[in-house]
């Protein structure tokens, strides 16, 4: 199990961008999401839902700040991934959203 880090920030050209993108990660690894803009944002709308990929729909992200780790509990056949695309969404609804993806793999998988 390893910690997995995505940060979150807005460029200079204010276009959002998540890094990294795609996020590759193991059963059982901890996500962090980290935010480097002073608003807050939802990770959410995982898709596919099943296997569901965290035991939580929705990760907040508060602004200027880290997300609690999520584990993910997604567990593919061995040999295989899975992508899961998924959201960060303002809690305001002046702000922008971003569709990054994360995929699931087992050792030896891809």
């Amino acid at each position: 199990m390893a910690n997995r880090y995505v940060s979150f920030y807005e460029d200079s050209s204010h276009i959002l961008h998540a890094s990294p993108d795609p996020l590759y990660v193991n059963p059982g690894d901890q996500v962090i999401w980290t935010n480097g803009m002073s608003g807050e944002y939802r990770v959410t709308n995982f898709s596919p839902t099943l296997p569901a990929l965290f035991s939580s729909g929705s990760i907040d992200l508060p602004g200027n700040n880290a997300s609690a780790p999520a584990t993910v509990q997604a567990n593919p056949a061995p040999g295989t991934s899975v992508a899961y695309s998924y959201a960060c969404v303002p809690v305001l609804p002046t702000a922008q959203a971003l569709d990054p993806i994360i995929i699931v793999e087992t050792p030896g998988g891809g």
